[in-house]
């Protein structure tokens, strides 16, 4: 027992130095408490990276909640551009059916804009108002491109294209120089989703600075709304439910009532094309002695050139009955644009108007006209002899 075992290592020399609990305070351990297993060190390291991210989340939160007012500002501004630029355009093409613009009008929430940056690798929230060239664009862009939102709501795809147009003609929206229009309908996302956007930046002034806020303007037909509000709440923004590859074959069946909704929006354009057909058949036929929408049509047709929905003929031929006029030939010679009271009519709008009437518009001034002279001008066909 008491020889030296020769496979037994000798003792080494002892070396003073710290004790177990001078060597670990410094760091926080306790010789009581066991060294954390990795699934610890894991749990540790997720529960770090889940407090960045909320203390990022409130970096945004901040970032906006100290801009607000210039937010809700450019918000109210933001609206009051777009529906100018609607009223001006049904002006121009009273064809164009704009149902409404939705109380979708808002600043993105804090938790979706930190989201949205992140996938573009901004960390900063001050980077939200700073462009950057995007090449694919060929223009400034910000890294989230609807801070600010509205969402228009049309008829049906010929009136999207009708603000389409416009919009790339003119660029009147905000700033023309970060102005970028995306048609979807042309190559629809993944999901079935389809929509027009007018993606842009619009300055805003307060307590005298300037600030460039990005926006976007959503344009959809009525179909393709109904599809974002069947679709937004479990499938637009990602969770960890409709993440996981079994809700798979929920986001099919959307994509399936995506084009089905699609087919109403085809069918409602092949109606609208086969209408304007027939109007067109309709205008050029004789006029009736009556007023009637297919003699106001034809009227209008050959005096002032423009084709007229059966809707805006019916409440013409009705205004025309109530103002006096008894006869298509009447009413004819009321509208001549080289009439008197034409000619009248048309100076009129001149003056209160910023581009040259339509029929439309030319035709109620006349009405008006008579409304208010009614039984102190002679028989307007008189007035041609």
């Amino acid at each position: 027992m008491g020889e030296k075992d020769e496979h037994q290592p000798e003792a080494e020399s002892e070396v003073p130095g710290p004790t177990y609990p001078q060597a670990f305070a410094a760091v926080g351990h306790d010789r009581d408490k066991p060294a954390p297993a990795p699934a610890e060190d894991a749990q540790a390291e997720a529960d770090a990276t889940e407090g960045d991210a909320e203390a990022q989340e409130q970096r945004f939160e901040v970032f906006l909640a100290d801009r607000q007012e210039v937010l809700e500002y450019g918000l109210a501004d933001l609206s009051r551009v777009v529906e100018r630029f609607l009223t001006e355009l049904q002006e121009l093409r009273p064809d164009l059916h704009v149902e409404r613009m939705t109380e979708s009008l808002r600043a993105k929430s804090a938790g979706r804009t930190k989201t949205k940056a992140s996938r573009k690798n901004i960390e900063a929230p001050e980077a939200l108002l700073q462009p950057r060239e995007d090449q694919e664009r060929g223009l400034p862009c910000f890294p989230v491109g609807d801070l600010l939102g509205l969402r228009v709501l049309v008829r049906s795809l010929r009136d999207k294209d009708i603000i389409k147009d416009a919009v790339e003609s003119r660029r009147n929206i905000g700033e023309g120089d970060y102005l970028f229009v995306d048609d979807i309908n042309e190559h629809p996302r993944t999901s079935g989703y389809r929509a027009l956007h007018i993606d842009g930046a619009l300055a805003v002034e307060r307590a005298g600075e300037t600030y460039l806020l990005p926006f976007e303007v959503q344009v959809k037909t009525l179909a393709q709304h109904v599809f974002g509000q069947h679709t937004h709440e479990d499938a637009y923004v990602r969770d960890e439910i409709n993440s996981d590859p079994r809700f798979g074959v929920v986001r099919r069946l959307q994509r399936a009532m995506a084009e089905s909704l699609n087919a109403v929006d085809l069918t409602q354009a092949e109606i609208e094309g086969l209408s304007e057909g027939i109007r067109e058949q309709i205008a050029g036929g004789p006029a009736g002695e009556d007023i009637e929408y297919a003699s106001v049509m034809s009227v209008v047709r050959q005096t002032h050139g423009a084709t007229l929905t059966v809707v805006e003929a019916s409440a013409i031929a009705k205004r025309a009955r109530d103002v006096g006029l008894a006869s298509t030939e009447e009413f004819r010679a009321a509208v001549d644009l080289d009439g008197e009271i034409g000619r009248r009519a048309t100076e009129n709008l001149k003056r209160m108007l910023p581009t040259p009437p339509n029929a439309p518009q030319h035709i109620s001034e006349v009405l008006l006209h008579l409304k208010a002279t009614a039984g102190e001008q002679p028989d307007p066909a008189s007035e041609q002899n």
